[in-house]
């Protein structure tokens, strides 16, 4: 293995972990041959011994007995290796309960437990992946980082695409299967379809609503899964009625973390700020500036996946 395709070989995502694994292959390699016997020692053999007489028929070498090595399915498919998960949390607790289950699976890969702390921020983490690449073979790992699409563009991220086409063992079906679309084409480069990034987990919000003050403000039909449309209506009932439409549990504080942007600002962010978006988009010189994509894209309200 070349220089360039070692580099390749750090990974950005664990929920399809056994992708990362090599399958034990058939035979080692070969022994090496015997040497030969030194021409000197031939000599002093010959001279020690008689000549032999010449036999009228010259004897047939004994046929080899060849033995065959049955190799069971599941030793076909053994994985083996070491994985190194090192992406941002402190939850070492669920992260080692997951490494002791699928190793309990598959005892001849190793995974490795070493999460970084994401108090240290983004660009601290940043550095630590790229000091990962001062040796010259960085070791096989997870990671996570909206910041390395750059590791990307140099070609030392693995692209998943092409994996998810191969066979899950645990349902017999391809990978991209056990994903949901919507999640892959998230991280799915839209002119390569490359992927970089595997999503690994979701965030799923439950909104509470007050029946009370919805038949106070005339709402009355609330279907499971209503479209965002009804939800701003909703709201202008609430307000109109003398409500404050949205509430969030806890003190300041707790809901702005020293700070940091709420949860649902950011959430709401395309929303509510689409009136600056020509400001807040990236640009040349932004760290999630592409070439190629982010110069050329135009701002289209009518396009669900245009921002």
């Amino acid at each position: 293995m070349q220089r360039d395709s070692r580099w390749r070989l750090l990974l950005t995502a664990v929920a399809v972990i056994a992708l990362l694994v090599t399958a034990c292959g058939g035979g080692g390699a070969s022994a090496p041959a015997a040497e030969e016997a030194a021409p000197a020692d031939s000599a002093a053999v010959a001279e020690e011994s008689p000549a032999a007489e010449p036999e009228d028929t010259v004897a047939e070498p004994e046929e080899e007995e060849v033995v065959a090595i049955e190799e069971s399915a599941a030793e076909a498919t053994a994985l083996s290796g070491e994985i190194v998960i090192s992406v941002e949390s402190n939850d070492t607790q669920t992260y080692q309960a997951l490494a002791d289950a699928y190793m309990a699976l598959n005892p001849d890969v190793n995974v490795l437990v070493e999460l970084k702390s994401p108090g240290t921020g983004p660009d601290a983490y940043l550095q630590w992946v790229r000091t990962q690449f001062a040796s010259e073979v960085p070791r096989v790992s997870i990671i996570e980082s909206v910041h390395l699409r750059d590791l990307a563009q140099e070609g030392r991220l693995l692209n998943w695409a092409p994996y998810l086409q191969r066979e899950n063992p645990y349902t017999g079906q391809k990978w991209e299967d056990s994903f949901e679309a919507w999640g892959l084409n998230l991280v799915r480069d839209p002119n390569t379809g490359e992927m970089f990034l595997m999503p690994y987990m979701s965030v799923q919000t439950f909104w509470v609503y007050n029946k009370s003050m919805f038949e106070e403000a005339g709402i009355t039909d609330v279907p499971p899964q209503p479209s965002w449309d009804q939800f701003v209506e909703w709201n202008e009932k609430l307000k109109a009625a003398g409500f404050i439409p949205i509430a969030m549990e806890g003190t300041t504080e707790q809901i702005w973390g020293g700070g940091r942007m709420p949860w649902l600002m950011r959430s709401a962010m395309d929303q509510y700020h689409r009136d600056e978006i020509e400001l807040i988009r990236c640009q040349e010189g932004d760290w999630c500036f592409r070439e190629g994509i982010d110069d050329t894209w135009s701002y289209d309200p009518s396009d669900v996946r245009n921002d």
